[in-house]
């Protein structure tokens, strides 16, 4: 009888233990959910207030509409949404789209939302940035497969490369965690501007 009953106080323990994990990784993960959700809904409206009160000068930069030279155009006008990012098309490539299996070719400069401050570029304007689809971040990707590349001409130019300001969120940018270097905090939503080039295709052994 007395072992009996340890025998049942053992599986009740266990059961008991089970639950408590179980409780546990359900409550954890309804958390990062949840707060993925929040976070998710903050970036929004960021990003639908920067929009109406930012405009695109005729030179093609993000101004405080307030501030915006003559011949400016209001975001709210020209910002399409492009899954959960939004795209300001300046300049449509001549050539062809591009997949996330693709090596795109391009020169970059990466802004913070909140106040437009500069923190991140390919170093030479010369030489260009090349980077693998399928390895930037959720809002390059949706950027650059939304966009087109250029044509190289005879004399190895690219004519009329896509250029394209990308408004991306947190949550398909670097996220909760940030990023160490460059310094991105986390939940920072950011602004890329993008000149697209060209892009290599991966081949994929049969």
């Amino acid at each position: 009888m007395i072992f009996s009953s340890k025998k049942i106080s053992c599986k009740y323990a266990l059961s008991l233990l089970t639950a408590v994990i179980t409780l546990f990784i359900s409550t954890s993960c309804g958390r990062n959910i949840s707060d993925s959700t929040a976070q998710s809904v903050r970036d929004k409206a960021k990003i639908e207030n920067f929009i109406a009160t930012y405009s695109l000068s005729p030179a093609g930069e993000l101004v405080p509409t307030q501030n915006a030279p003559a011949g400016s155009i209001p975001l709210i006008d020209t910002a399409k949404a492009v899954n959960n990012i939004y795209i300001i098309h300046l300049q449509i490539g001549n050539g062809a789209g591009v997949s996330t299996q693709d090596r795109a070719a391009l020169l970059y400069k990466a802004y913070y939302l909140d106040n437009l401050e500069l923190f991140d570029s390919s170093t030479d304007p010369s030489k260009l940035f090349e980077v693998w689809v399928s390895g930037a971040i959720k809002g390059i990707q949706q950027g650059l497969t939304a966009m087109n590349t250029s044509i190289e001409n005879p004399t190895g130019v690219y004519s009329t490369p896509g250029i394209a300001w990308l408004i991306i969120p947190s949550t398909s940018a670097w996220g909760a965690t940030g990023l160490s270097s460059p310094v991105v905090p986390p939940n920072t939503c950011l602004v890329y501007k993008i000149t697209l080039y060209t892009v290599n295709d991966i081949i994929l052994d049969e």
